[in-house]
């Protein structure tokens, strides 16, 4: 992994009297490229870890409950930042559909129903698990997800409505 040294070119340059190496040694540049991949190990980790813990939470092994959407709705926020700053894009997707769902739900007014929460768990649950998943098929499920999420608000929504609800 290349790792680049930066000089500062403001304060920080003046505070350390601009006696900044040209190059990083290669020891310190060995140690960087180590401490990068094991912070991007970490994060993979972190990942699993959100994931199960989502699960946990919507799959029965926990209370399912209304007051307990919010719980769900951070753990796929945070999923959504994470994954897609790793570069896991159909995870992060997932986690956006998920998020989606619940605030486009919570607008009009409904409460977000357990078995598409369950559903999106489980698709992100799976799509954790394999890591060789084709983005072909992560995109169609996630169309398939944001698919579900309009067909229930425009069974809320009557067609004669007036609410924003009817653009997405």
């Amino acid at each position: 992994m290349p790792v680049e040294f930066i000089k500062p070119s403001t304060r920080l340059a003046r505070l350390v009297g601009g006696k900044m190496p040209n190059h990083l040694p290669a020891d310190m540049a060995s140690r960087a490229a180590n401490a990068s991949v094991a912070a991007v190990d970490e994060a993979l980790i972190g990942i699993r870890e959100a994931v199960d813990q989502l699960w946990i939470m919507v799959d029965g092994q926990g209370e399912y409950a209304a007051d307990h959407i919010d719980d769900i709705y951070f753990r796929a926020h945070d999923l959504r930042g994470l994954c897609g700053t790793c570069g896991k894009t159909v995870l992060a997707g997932v986690a956006d559909a998920l998020c989606s769902y619940i605030e486009d739900v919570r607008a009009a007014g409904l409460t977000p129903r357990a078995n598409i929460v369950w559903l999106h768990a489980s698709s992100l649950r799976r799509a954790s698990q394999d890591d060789g998943a084709s983005s072909a098929l992560g995109q169609y499920l996630i169309e398939s997800l944001c698919a579900l999420r309009k067909k229930e608000l425009d069974a809320a929504c009557p067609k004669n409505c007036s609410c924003d609800l009817m653009t997405k």
